[in-house]
C-alpha cells in the first residue's frame, strides 16, 4: 500500500478558528475515472476536501487555493452537482471543469482542476551600459512584472 502525505489545514485569524479543509496529495482513488472529459494533465497533484468555514466568512478558498500552490503546481476538488456557489466559484479562482468522477458508494460529483506555473521570459535592452532583465511571473491569470539590473 501507498502512503499519501494530508494536510488537515485549520486557518485562524485573530487567533480564531474560521475554516478548516483537507490536502491532500494525489492520486485520489475517485479520481481514476473520470466520464465527459478529462483531466488537464497528467502531473502529480493534490486534492482540496472537507472544505468548512465559520458562519458569515467569505473568501477563504483564495486562501486556501494559495496555500496549495506551495505544495503542487496542479490542484483538484470535486463537488455535488447541486453545489451552485462552489460551481461558480471555481472558475474565478482558475479551475476548469473536467467531467463527471464517482465517489465510492456511486455518487457523481463534478471534477476541477487548475494547473498552476510560472512563465518567465527576458527582454534585454541593446544598450551598452545597462543590461535589463525583465520577468513575468503568471498566476491565476495575472502577470507580475519583476525587474533585474545586472551591470
Amino acid at each position: 500500500m501507498t502512503s499519501h502525505k494530508v494536510n488537515v489545514i485549520l486557518l485562524c485569524e485573530c487567533g480564531k478558528p474560521i475554516a478548516t479543509f483537507v490536502a491532500k496529495e494525489g492520486p485520489e482513488p475517485n479520481y481514476h475515472r473520470i466520464d465527459n472529459g478529462s483531466w488537464l494533465d497528467g502531473q502529480p497533484y493534490y486534492v482540496i476536501h472537507r472544505v468548512a468555514s465559520v458562519e458569515g466568512v467569505h473568501g477563504v478558498m483564495a486562501d486556501i487555493i494559495k496555500y496549495c500552490s506551495t505544495l503542487t503546481s496542479s490542484i483538484r476538488i470535486d463537488t455535488h452537482a447541486d453545489n451552485r456557489p462552489m460551481q461558480a466559484l471555481w472558475p474565478r479562482l482558475g479551475f476548469m471543469y473536467c467531467g463527471i468522477i464517482y465517489v465510492e458508494n456511486g455518487d457523481s460529483r463534478l471534477a476541477f482542476s487548475v494547473c498552476l506555473f510560472s512563465v518567465y521570459f527576458c527582454v534585454y535592452l541593446p544598450l551598452s551600459y545597462l543590461n535589463l532583465s525583465l520577468h513575468f511571473s503568471y498566476f491565476k491569470g495575472q502577470l507580475s512584472p519583476t525587474y533585474e539590473s545586472f551591470l
